[in-house]
């Protein structure tokens, strides 16, 4: 599933997937309607630890979830 929208509307489609996560990174960082303060607050505190987010937690140095790590 494909989540995105604008300011009038949100979509979801479904779909192989089109791009990896080098895509999302870089249209995430070079997205001006968002501050970067809320950058850094949806970078740290609601993308990480999530089922799609292993990448994203290495590229943002989010720490291990540790209800995730097996001893």
């Amino acid at each position: 599933m494909f989540f995105d929208g604008d300011r009038q509307r949100g979509y979801v489609k479904t779909g192989w997937n089109e791009f990896g996560f080098e895509d999302v990174f870089a249209r995430f960082k070079a997205d001006t309607s968002v501050s970067e303060e809320s950058k850094d607050f949806i970078a740290s505190r609601v993308f990480n630890h999530r089922i799609f987010s292993r990448e994203w937690d290495a590229r943002y140095g989010n720490p291990p979830d540790p209800m995730l790590i097996r001893p």
